[in-house]
């Protein structure tokens, strides 16, 4: 369970190249009772997602071996995804590009984590099998 009352945790892959952001972010989301792993690039990302079964993508967008966009658009054929994309850059046209490439939301850093929290809730329950 998470620290959020009723909420439960989730399966989620980070994929961000600045080192301090990754760890910390996952830390947080690890502290939060989430079960997280991390990615520096979309190769790394694509490896950790066919070992494992993530419900969530946070995933930057500028990424040193492509766009988080062209990951995402590799990864969803092959499993339904809840996907943030975070970003320093949050122009109209920036949040048209995330869009269309499937993302549910765009978050601009830095971002307070009660921003993600309500995203996190909101994948929950986009995530959650039904009994």
């Amino acid at each position: 369970m998470n620290d959020r009352a009723g909420s439960p945790s989730l399966n989620i892959l980070i994929v961000e190249d600045h080192p301090d952001s990754r760890k910390y972010l996952q830390l947080l989301l690890q502290a939060k009772g989430h079960s997280v792993r991390a990615a520096k690039s979309i190769g790394e990302a694509k490896t950790l997602f066919a070992q494992d079964e993530p419900q969530v993508l946070i995933s930057d967008i500028g990424l040193p071996d492509g766009s988080g966009c062209d990951l995402l658009r590799g990864l969803r054929p092959l499993r339904a995804l809840y996907a943030i994309a975070m970003s320093g850059y949050g122009t109209a046209a920036d949040l048209l590009n995330s869009s269309a490439a499937g993302f549910h939301h765009h978050i601009v850093k830095p971002f307070m984590p009660e921003r993600l929290d309500a995203m996190l809730e909101e994948a929950a329950l986009a995530t959650q099998k039904p009994s």
